[in-house]
């Protein structure tokens, strides 16, 4: 009998650049945050990594993988209130484990890792 092993994962990331911003919260505190675009582009994701997905692999050559990784992005994400609508933030200072944010330029260079398991 053969022993159930996990399958090998990848990840198929979401990459986009965003304007380091800083904010000063209700109590006082203040913090550096990106923004999660209104929305995603196919230029923004890795497209063969998610043509091998095992969930999203279905829909890597249609026009909803874009709407679905946003979806993805937005529900790790905080969201802000404001007078204009609502938006998606990332807070540096307190990033989600497959979110990483390199803020050395002028744009910052978002990365977010979504797992998903290989085809059998």
């Amino acid at each position: 009998m053969i022993e159930d092993e996990a399958l090998p994962t990848i990840e198929a990331a979401i990459r986009f650049k965003s304007k380091p911003r800083t904010m000063t919260d209700c109590l006082g505190e203040t913090f550096d945050y990106v923004t999660v675009p209104n929305t995603l582009k196919k230029s923004h994701l890795n497209l063969p990594a998610l043509r091998k997905a095992r969930k999203l692999g279905a829909y890597a050559n249609s026009d909803f993988i874009a709407s679905i990784m946003l979806g993805k992005a937005c529900s790790i994400a905080t969201r802000y209130y404001h007078s204009k609508g609502e938006d998606y933030i990332y807070r540096l200072d307190r990033l989600p484990e497959t979110v990483t944010v390199d803020a050395s330029g002028f744009l910052a260079s978002v990365s977010i890792a979504v797992i998903d398991s290989l085809r059998a």
